[in-house]
């Protein structure tokens, strides 16, 4: 019989890796849960691609966020000298236990990475560099990458499969259709780079996108230097609360007036017409900086 096209193990790819994922989740009477996002990475090659992204060493210490069922996991933990992975679900993590209870550098945690402070997580990380890995489901990427950039400084790297809409917004220019919040956050951040499109036919169950995988490298300064970063990313979000509006209409809702508006951007040689999407970072900065000042 074939599977209904809303059943969340419909559409997975013939591998091995998706057969053994079958007999794994089989074993333990489990079903992977859509609300949550849960879509197995089951492609050998694309494993290889993390793993040689995240360069690691064995005194590395990696944050692995969802574990799943633990492919990825358990070749971290053969590469780093301690892998901490973050799994929400409690059925899953009672599967990891079990099916990697060998691997004695390895912690398991039941928690909601959006709860977790990582500063109190990665306080006893000593030498070696600190990384991250995650594939991180749509409905909380942004939230995610977000959290992760707010601890930045525990990381050196950071390599994220995402879907290739977020992908493409990430790493985005000025005066593009996708350009926009988080291209910002992440590009004042990190240095983003592609590692490699991941077709949907590499999960189990397969999504109905592709996705992306990037490496995101620690800045050791923010790209641009700014006298207040809140009041810059307030800026950033009130140029793109209305894509479609003049930088002399979208800036109105941080307390200004129409004409110290024009006024403002007229002294920086920045068109009061442009809109949000054709701002470079340092012309937000410029921006940021001048109405604090």
């Amino acid at each position: 019989m074939n599977p209904k096209p809303d059943d969340p193990q419909a559409g997975a790819p013939n591998s091995k890796l998706a057969r053994k994922s079958r007999e794994i989740l089989s074993k333990y009477g489990l079903r992977l849960r859509k609300s949550l996002g849960q879509n197995l990475l089951v492609d050998e090659g694309i494993f290889e691609e993390i793993i040689a992204a995240l360069d690691l060493r064995q005194d590395d210490w990696v944050l692995e966020i969802g574990s799943g069922i633990g492919f990825l996991t358990s070749k971290l933990a053969e590469k780093a000298g301690r892998v901490v992975a973050i799994e929400i679900d409690p059925k899953l993590i009672f599967l990891l236990r079990q099916e990697l209870k060998d691997f004695t550098n390895l912690d398991l945690i039941e928690a909601d990475i959006l709860k977790v402070d990582l500063d109190q997580l990665m306080r006893h990380a000593e030498g070696g560099r600190q990384k991250a890995a995650a594939n991180l489901p749509y409905y909380i990427t942004s939230p995610v990458i977000m959290h992760l950039l707010k601890f930045k400084h525990n990381f050196t790297r950071l390599v994220i499969m995402v879907q290739k809409e977020v992908g493409k917004r990430i790493l985005s220019r000025p005066g593009t259709k996708d350009y926009g919040v988080l291209s910002i956050a992440v590009q004042y951040h990190t240095e983003p780079r592609l590692v490699t499109y991941v077709d949907r036919k590499s999960f189990f169950p397969s999504p109905a996108v592709d996705s992306m995988v990037l490496t995101l490298d620690i800045l050791e300064q923010p790209r641009v230097g700014l006298k207040d970063e809140g009041f810059f990313f307030k800026v950033v979000k009130a140029a793109f609360s209305q894509r479609r509006k003049m930088l002399r209409g979208s800036l109105r809702s941080l307390g200004l007036e129409g004409q110290v508006i024009i006024d403002l951007l007229t002294e920086l040689g920045i068109d009061p017409a442009r809109r949000g999407e054709t701002l470079s970072l340092e012309e937000f900065a410029a921006i940021s900086d001048r109405i604090r000042q």
